[in-house]
């Protein structure tokens, strides 16, 4: 029997913290002294000389197993040192012997999880851990082992599956740092996000003492939280303080700056519905925010009866002999009437004008900006087909222009293809915006992940949840 002590006590120091991952707030466990009485027996002789040579200490525990083979501790002992010497089935074996003999064994379930988990059979390995975590003691085990679960199953886009067992684990460790952060992500994504910041501010005295590149992820969580419960001023300067790295572009997501320039784009392209939704958003971060104020104001003025405006404007064009500067006036109507919402009206006086062109818009190679509202006339008068059809003609003659003009013929494809339900096209138009250096490029992304959603895509976890 004391051999078998010594033999168990020392594979279980020397091995086994590498079997198994341990969650970093886990206190370090001090392993008892070895026995200081000298070695009585042939075998612990044999041992001692061993020093920390796993296939010696195999041996060791294939004599155990000869002298009792129902002895659970030596196959268990046997499972660890074939796992180390990288025997996966021979380990496996060992582990089901000693399961066998106790159903009961946690360890014996998670190291099998773990090689489940090596050799990719992540759905045999879920099985091993949800049974390690069912029969072990130790609450922080308990967390690693459902960890494991919990991954694959937002990987797996099983996020309700995910949340329960998330919720499972926080009741019983409410402090654990890793259980607090999935807690509080997991409660994000379902909007629960009371809940969310409650989980943060619990353990808020321990994250003011590490590193701010370390718990960054879990300010985040925190600052995500009370923005959408609109708690604003508590929001900020928890979200201010982690403008770097990864966080740095969702954090600008989250401010009156990005949302004002949501709705500059769409008022752009005369969505001015979107555009009052969006300055409404950055009012509510920020009250005093100027811009969005000035915006309001300028949408305010659009939809207005301008017929007595154009009929004088018409008569100085009419009374222009020049006819550089008859086509300006021509663009300056079409643009007053683009932005009364008279948009046929508009379309109208873009064909007169290229009519002076002596020629059809496709042949005279207008200027883009023209040629730009022209498109956007289109299209807001419903003929989204005609729309792309002139943009992908635009497109082809890949006449030299900024990135900004380039950036909005694509977007306006997009939102065209969007109207005309080919929601394929509309994702590649959103998807070349992304590739172009533009301040549009923040509301191609929003109509990438609307349009994920209408295919009732999961969001993906991100990557500071793995």
């Amino acid at each position: 029997m004391k051999r078998k002590s010594l033999i168990i006590h020392l594979i279980f120091m020397l091995v086994f913290s590498g079997l198994q991952s341990v969650n970093a707030q886990t206190k370090s466990v001090k392993p008892k002294p070895a026995n200081p009485e000298p070695a009585k027996t042939s075998s612990e002789m044999a041992f001692n000389r061993s020093g920390t040579r796993t296939d010696i200490l195999l041996e060791e525990y294939e004599k155990l197993i000869k002298d009792n083979p129902n002895d659970v501790d030596a196959w268990f002992g046997k499972a660890n040192c074939e796992f180390l010497l990288k025997r996966p089935k021979l380990s496996v074996y060992s582990l089901h012997q000693a399961i066998r003999l106790q159903p009961t064994h946690a360890g014996a379930y998670a190291l099998m999880g773990k090689i489940m988990k090596l050799t990719n059979k992540n759905d045999s390995a879920a099985i091993c851990y949800e049974l390690a975590s069912q029969y072990e003691k130790d609450v922080y085990k308990k967390v690693d082992y459902k960890s494991f679960i919990i991954m694959k199953l937002i990987k797996e886009k099983k996020m309700q599956e995910a949340y329960n067992k998330i919720k499972d684990i926080y009741a019983v460790a409410p402090t654990n740092h890793n259980v607090a952060f999935f807690y509080a992500k997991m409660s994000n994504f379902f909007n629960q996000y009371e809940e969310a910041q409650k989980s943060i501010r619990k353990i808020e005295p321990d994250l003011q003492k590490k590193d701010l590149r370390e718990s960054a992820k879990y300010y985040y969580e925190l600052g995500y939280a009370l923005y959408q419960l609109q708690r604003f001023d508590e929001a900020k300067p928890i979200l201010q303080k982690i403008q770097f790295g990864p966080f740095k572009r969702k954090v600008d997501k989250l401010s009156a700056p990005y949302f004002y320039n949501l709705a500059s784009t769409y008022a752009k392209f005369h969505e001015e519905n979107i555009s009052m939704m969006y300055l409404d958003q950055a009012l509510r971060i920020d009250k005093d925010f100027t811009k969005a104020h000035l915006l309001k104001a300028e949408l305010s003025k659009r939809n207005q009866d301008v017929s007595a405006t154009i009929e004088h404007m018409r008569m100085a064009a009419n009374n222009q002999p020049d006819p550089v500067k008859k086509l300006a006036w021509y663009d300056k109507i079409a643009q007053t009437q683009m932005e009364a919402g008279d948009y046929d009206g508009s379309l109208n006086t873009l064909n007169e004008a290229m009519k002076l062109k002596a020629g059809k818009i496709r042949a005279s190679r207008p200027d883009p900006d023209t040629w730009f509202l022209m498109c956007l006339a289109q299209y807001k008068i419903g003929n989204h087909k005609e729309a792309i059809a002139d943009i992908d003609d635009f497109l082809s003659k890949k006449i030299p222009v900024p990135a900004s003009i380039l950036g909005s013929f694509y977007f306006l494809k997009g939102l065209a293809a969007k109207g005309a339900n080919d929601l394929k096209l509309a994702k590649e138009a959103f998807k070349s915006v992304l590739k172009i250096q533009t301040l549009i490029r923040d509301a191609a992304e929003v109509e990438l992940i609307a349009l994920s959603e209408l295919k009732s895509l999961e969001n993906e976890a991100d990557d500071d949840a793995e």
